[in-house]
């Protein structure tokens, strides 16, 4: 499943999506120091980050070297979110924006263990007085997540494209829905709380209906003081 990933994102790249792409998270902090590392960083940072180290870690080469070029202080790394090669307890703050609902695995059970093993590895190199923040599209229910997870993977299976329901060839996603978010983070021992949301509505260029099928969310997640 990783290589369907990472030749969606290479292909994206190809077609030159990232050229104006932009991934800002406004309620950020501002006046933060130490070290920021920003998983699934992509060609982009989310977080502009003044006074911080940066670190950015993402599976895909033609974004790492992309992002290479737009910021040659930080450290820039390829490898996989499950398995960050990094230290225990090396972060300040570390970033998640949009990056959950591409670790897929062979059905939604893989799919949730994918998650769960990424937000574990967030949590070992987070300090423990750190700041995690993860924007991610959270779906209403299950049934919509099991859905488009199946429906996806037939489309990129047969290399199929719907523009009008904003699915690209091998783009296969399977969204969390509130309450197995934070089933998850409380779990791992995150303490979670909201501090941003919109309506998502889909699909976003057909004719048909815009229903709200969830919410684009904004988390600040914080270790809780029993789980280091």
């Amino acid at each position: 499943m990783e290589k369907i990933v990472i030749e969606h994102f290479e292909e994206r790249f190809q077609r030159g999506d990232y050229i104006s792409w932009k991934r800002e998270m406004e309620l950020l902090p501002k006046d933060l120091e130490g070290r920021l590392l920003e998983v699934g960083c992509g060609p982009r940072l989310t977080y502009f980050p003044g006074k911080l180290e940066v670190c950015g870690v993402d599976i895909t080469p033609e974004l790492i070297k992309v992002f290479k070029k737009s910021y040659p202080n930080a450290h820039a790394i390829i490898g996989d979110a499950k398995m960050l090669p990094v230290k225990n307890e090396s972060f300040d703050l570390i970033v998640s924006n949009m990056l959950l609902h591409h670790l897929v695995g062979i059905n939604p059970t893989k799919c949730m263990d994918n998650i769960k093993s990424v937000m574990n590895e967030m949590k070992r190199v987070l300090k423990s007085d750190g700041m995690l923040f993860i924007r991610e599209w959270i779906a209403r229910n299950y049934v919509f997540s099991f859905i488009m997870f199946y429906f996806t993977l037939l489309c990129a299976k047969f290399g199929l494209e719907i523009n009008s329901l904003d699915i690209r060839s091998k783009t296969i996603t399977f969204f969390l829905n509130e309450k197995a978010f934070n089933k998850i983070s409380l779990g791992i021992g995150f303490k979670t709380k909201e501090i941003e949301s919109k309506d998502w509505k889909m699909p976003h260029t057909s004719n048909f209906p815009k229903i709200r099928i969830g919410r684009n969310v904004t988390f600040l997640l914080h270790i809780s003081a029993n789980q280091r």
